[in-house]
């Protein structure tokens, strides 16, 4: 299925055309093979437990009074149970669609999993001090739903962390259609930072700060892009670190070594990339943290 994306004369967000749906589920391939992990591969683990590790410290920090956490998409729940772990009188609460990451978060002591989408999980009355949502955004159909929902399910002075694939960013422009973190099957739309900014402030958020380094997110997605630019094909070798049956064949153990030699020698590049986007704020992902006004009169 081929898709187009098409940009807002108003506000310059970008939206997936065929229009928007309501994903129910992902194929078990979309989380990989391995029984806990996204990936088989297992030098990625230790960079995704930084990342994971870095936003949980982060969260419990400046949230360290508040005691419900809600995760939204939260994948297999590892962010939720570190944020349980540093501040154990935290309740943990993570929406994750009925998957075999929805399966992998439901093992966590103490965790209550939502297998539906955001609009559709009966959260009732419930209200919550921290909410995350780290890379879920663009998958859920109409924005401004979502920051209506947030709105309603979020505290006085809840902190909000939402992550999402930076429509401003070089790679954005520089590479177009091949851009890893396009991902047009998934992604529904790419609203442009000071956007959400302005829809968040006018839900009762105050925007807090942004952060555009990440290299966990913006370099991989650097080397994959150029992959795909060079390839013509989506995502390869991001696919067969989550599953080693595309390695069965020798062709593709082959092609696994191949990409592993241009992932090395694209590093440096990737490097450079990095630290100019983080230079001008034009990051390929990022990271944005608000709080919730309190209604309350002083």
């Amino acid at each position: 299925m081929s898709f187009r994306f098409l940009s807002c004369n108003t506000c310059g967000s970008v939206f997936r055309t065929p229009p928007y749906f309501e994903t129910e589920t992902y194929p078990d391939d979309y989380y990989g093979e391995d029984a806990d992990e996204k990936f088989w591969f297992s030098p990625v683990f230790p960079l995704r437990k930084l990342e994971r590790d870095s936003r949980a410290k982060y969260l419990t920090r400046k949230a360290r009074f508040k005691t419900a956490a809600l995760d939204i998409g939260c994948g297999n729940g590892k962010l939720l149970k570190h944020i349980s772990r540093l501040n154990p009188n935290c309740s943990i609460t993570g929406i994750e669609l009925d998957s075999k990451a929805a399966r992998r978060a439901a093992k966590i002591e103490g965790i209550r999993i939502f297998n539906q989408g955001l609009h559709r999980s009966d959260l009732g009355e419930d209200k919550f001090s921290i909410i995350s949502m780290i890379h879920s955004f663009e998958h859920i159909a109409n924005p401004e739903k979502t920051i209506q929902k947030l709105s309603k399910i979020s505290n006085d002075n809840c902190l909000l962390y939402i992550a999402i694939p930076n429509r401003t960013s070089f790679q954005f422009n520089l590479f177009g259609k091949h851009w890893f973190h396009l991902d047009p099957e998934w992604h529904l739309h790419f609203i442009r930072p000071e956007t959400l900014i302005i829809r968040l402030e006018k839900e009762g958020f105050e925007y807090v700060k942004s952060k555009h380094f990440n290299p966990v997110q913006n370099m991989s997605g650097f080397i994959i892009s150029v992959q795909n630019l060079f390839t013509r094909k989506r995502n390869v070798f991001y696919d067969m670190l989550m599953n080693r049956s595309r390695l069965k064949k020798i062709i593709g153990v082959i092609a696994f070594l191949l990409y592993g030699i241009s992932t090395a020698i694209l590093f440096f590049p990737a490097l450079i990339e990095e630290f100019l986007a983080t230079l001008f704020r034009r990051g390929a992902t990022i990271d944005m943290i608000f709080e919730k006004k309190s209604t309350k009169p002083l």
